[in-house]
């Protein structure tokens, strides 16, 4: 329950910060209006340097066991000061298997890390979160 507090306290920060600097600057890419916060989370598909590691406190061959959890990769960013993993267009029953096989890991019980999935669309101040994502951060 910790986890899901603040990663919805850092979501809440990241609107509020993004929000700001995209005030006024609507480029239509999303025919909705607004803008992905994964847009903004600079996300990678290149293997995560050390750094990044580093601060999940995690092994490469960790982060390519998480990353294969799912099919729908997008990437992976340190944004918000924690190695995050982002996949899209999951379904529940999709995201409910990842979530059982990631807590079967075997070296992921000494982590600190959180889950979270989004079925639907989850828009605020101008920025959205696709509808299907699931998201594994480790801090």
């Amino acid at each position: 329950m910790a986890n899901k507090k603040r990663f919805w306290l850092g979501i809440l920060a990241m609107v509020l910060v993004l929000g700001m600097t995209v005030v006024g600057c609507d480029n239509g890419s999303t025919g909705n209006g607004g803008n992905s916060i994964l847009d903004t989370m600079g996300l990678s598909t290149a293997n995560p340097n050390s750094t990044a590691l580093n601060i999940g406190n995690i092994t490469l061959t960790q982060f390519n066991e998480v990353k294969e959890l799912l099919g729908g990769y997008q990437g992976w960013s340190t944004f918000d000061g924690d190695l995050n993993i982002i996949w899209t267009g999951r379904t529940q029953t999709q995201a409910n298997q990842a979530e059982t096989a990631l807590d079967g890991l075997s070296w992921i019980g000494g982590k600190s890390y959180g889950f979270m999935f989004n079925p639907t669309r989850e828009e605020e101040d101008g920025l959205y979160l696709p509808a299907g994502t699931v998201w594994v951060y480790f801090y």
